[in-house]
């Protein structure tokens, strides 16, 4: 199996157990609060603000249901998008930047060699490597969540204010939400499960350091 390949299965397996374990936490805190929790455990990383974007769709709605000015809830929809883009290069930055520091620290460890006498501790650091990797799996699919739920809120409420004429068709909901994913590199790449994949020889080596030569 190439390198390539391998991590390519590990994106599919592994990132869908991410989600898995948003959703659950999903279903007993409101997204906005469990969103603000992850960053408040995560300060040296960057979660989508998706508290202010909302309080932005908000805003347009009170001034449409207000004056109905066209060119006012323009300016708010562009205000949302303009903040959305932000968010995201914001996030695909702080992402890129603790995988450059995870690989760097991979790097390193891989081109000590192998050292039997402290193969513990060597299994010790790349575990602690593997942990990072799979926070930083997590941190893509909070984000991930985030972008479709403010979409599908924004959505939401550009139905509820236009009424049923307004409705916009699924298929041209699912392009948006399409578009705005694809703008994600911490979404749509497979930084994170390469990482993981280069971990794998190291961490078989250290364990087979480990086992006893009697049982090899």
């Amino acid at each position: 199996m190439s390198y390539s390949s391998g991590a390519k299965r590990f994106t599919n397996t592994h990132f869908q157990s991410q989600y898995c374990d948003v959703v659950v936490l999903l279903t007993t805190m409101k997204f906005g609060k469990n969103i603000s929790v992850q960053q408040e455990q995560r300060p040296d990383l960057h979660y989508l603000q998706y508290k202010p974007l909302k309080k932005i769709l908000k805003r347009s709605a009170r001034n449409k249901q207000t004056n109905g000015s066209s060119s006012s809830n323009d300016d708010q929809s562009q205000s949302f998008e303009r903040m959305l883009e932000n968010e995201i290069d914001e996030v695909n930055s702080s992402f890129s930047q603790h995988a450059h520091a995870v690989q760097d620290e991979i790097t390193v460890l891989s081109s000590e060699g192998p050292q039997e006498e402290s193969s513990s501790d060597r299994l010790r650091q790349l575990m602690s490597l593997s942990r990072s990797v799979d926070e930083l799996r997590k941190f893509a699919v909070w984000n991930a969540v985030g972008v479709v739920k403010i979409l599908k809120k924004r959505n939401k409420l550009r139905a509820a204010m236009d009424g049923q004429n307004g409705a916009r068709d699924p298929v041209d909901m699912d392009e948006e939400r399409a578009r705005w994913l694809r703008r994600q590199k911490f979404f749509t790449g497979t930084d994170f499960a390469e990482l993981q994949v280069t971990l794998l020889p190291g961490q078989k080596a250290c364990s087979d350091a480990q086992t006893p030569r009697s049982i090899k």
